[in-house]
């Protein structure tokens, strides 16, 4: 899983899951929904919880899509398996029947 990392209204990191994320819109920048930022992107996730960030909605956009390209790339392509040497094949002597 990759995560992407972002920035908090109070500048401190934050890594968002790409795969809970439902919708990213610029933070609001007036009335009752109006956050600590003026400019900056509020990420809605799954459980409806929100997370703003200073990074404008753009550049959060972009790291959310190129973190799940990036995923989706890693599950389409299988991982390399090196090749096992084939198992050396031994012959044994025929068995008497007499005993």
């Amino acid at each position: 899983m990759s995560f992407v990392r972002l920035t908090r209204p109070d500048g401190s990191p934050v890594a968002i899951n790409p795969d809970e994320v439902v919708h990213v819109a610029p933070v609001p920048a007036s009335g009752p929904l109006m956050g600590p930022l003026s400019t900056g992107a509020r990420i809605v996730f799954r459980n409806q919880s929100h997370q703003d960030v200073r990074e404008l909605l753009d550049e959060v956009i972009a790291r959310i899509d190129a973190a799940r390209s990036a995923r989706a790339a890693a599950v389409a392509a299988p991982a390399a398996v090196p090749a096992r040497a084939p198992a050396p094949v031994t012959r044994r002597a025929p068995r008497d029947s007499r005993s």
